[in-house]
């Protein structure tokens, strides 16, 4: 009879759909059949918004504001993330990082320091934030492939080298995301020639633009130039 389930094998069916239900419930299935523990799975409420929250705190951990008393300091890190491996709550992610500190100055952002690399991120994830829990850099100089080969699984290791091939040239996808928070952070555009040294035992700061090129004899030279400088004691709040 339409709308009722009166027949004992209409009855059967219900029963074994909802054993399926709780089957997948207690294993800890979804939809594609990947489980908490497949290091393919990932949370469905990992988004876009955690992996900033992830970067914010390798840029806490790897640098500091030095030059906070005097001018804005921001930290900002932004990463190119080709994989993540999960173990239930805990996730392993293999990426290139580029972590950097930024102060204002006058209206323009000036980086006073950076660390970048391939590396391997280890947090824990309640669904809610990701918390790093350890972060380990790349090799240098003619180790860094090995090092890769060895540590990066070979997916991730082929969309690390696709993505170096792809930006070669340019500002790559990294940079984008730093330019981009930076401006967010300080209200300033990055300043991408004129270099801002600070000293801080004496307070004063010295803009120098760099110039190079050949000079008469031929020869390939740097010249710098102090455009500005004066007592971080003294800068006025509008000109921060």
């Amino acid at each position: 009879m339409s709308g009722k389930l009166n027949d004992k094998h209409s009855w059967n069916k219900v029963i074994l759909f909802l054993l399926v239900l709780l089957l997948l419930a207690i294993t800890g299935c979804d939809s594609s059949g990947q489980t908490e523990t497949s290091p393919s799975y990932r949370p469905i409420s990992w988004m876009k918004s955690s992996e900033d929250i992830l970067m914010r705190q390798v840029a806490e951990r790897e640098l500091e504001r030095r030059y906070k008393r005097y001018l804005p300091d921001e930290l900002v890190a932004a990463a190119k993330v080709y994989g993540i491996d999960w173990d239930g709550e805990q996730g392993t992610a293999y990426a290139s990082i580029l972590a950097c500190e930024y102060v204002s100055l006058k209206g323009k952002a000036y980086v006073m320091a950076s660390t970048s690399g391939e590396a391997i991120l280890h947090f824990n994830y309640d669904g809610q934030y990701p918390k790093l829990t350890e972060l380990e850099w790349s090799a240098n100089g003619g180790e860094h492939n090995k090092w890769l080969e060895d540590n990066f699984p070979e997916e991730y290791l082929e969309d690390y080298k696709n993505f170096q091939q792809q930006n070669q040239t340019g500002e790559d996808e990294i940079e984008r995301k730093i330019r981009e928070e930076v401006k967010e952070l300080l209200d300033a555009p990055i300043e991408t020639e004129d270099l801002l040294e600070i000293d801080l035992d004496e307070e004063i700061y010295e803009i120098v633009r760099i110039y190079e090129g050949y000079n008469d004899k031929g020869e390939y030279q740097f010249n710098f130039e102090t455009i500005d400088k004066g007592s971080l004691k003294e800068l006025p709040e509008t000109t921060k």
